[in-house]
């Protein structure tokens, strides 16, 4: 499948697992990708999820092209959600951090 700026390849299967590479358009760089259909697990070799918490666009590719129309729950860290927003307090002050950034970098533009 082409996109803006990857191809993405069946590599091979193995019962409800499926492996794709994905690669540049201009040929540089290629990832693998596993993707478990029944248990709607994805990993990638590029370990993005695992070092920053948030899945990269190969595996997000990989989930539009199995016409996952959501994203699964174990893949939404709580930092990245409107309530993580909430539970961030200053040891001082119990004002989230939220209200800080909104005042301080935003000039007082409310975050959603």
């Amino acid at each position: 499948m082409k996109g803006i700026s990857a191809i993405s390849t069946l590599i091979g299967e193995h019962d409800t697992t499926t492996f794709y590479r994905v690669t540049s358009l201009m040929g540089d760089r290629s990832n693998e990708v596993i993707f478990d259909s029944n248990m709607k697990l994805i990993t990638c070799d590029c370990l993005k999820f695992e070092r920053f918490g948030m899945l990269c666009c190969h595996s997000l590719r990989i989930l539009l092209i199995n016409s996952v129309q959501m994203i699964p729950n174990a893949y939404i860290k709580n930092r990245w959600t409107k309530i993580a927003k909430s539970k961030v307090w200053d040891k001082f002050g119990k004002v989230s951090l939220a209200e800080k950034v909104d005042k301080t970098y935003l000039g007082g533009m409310k975050l959603q």
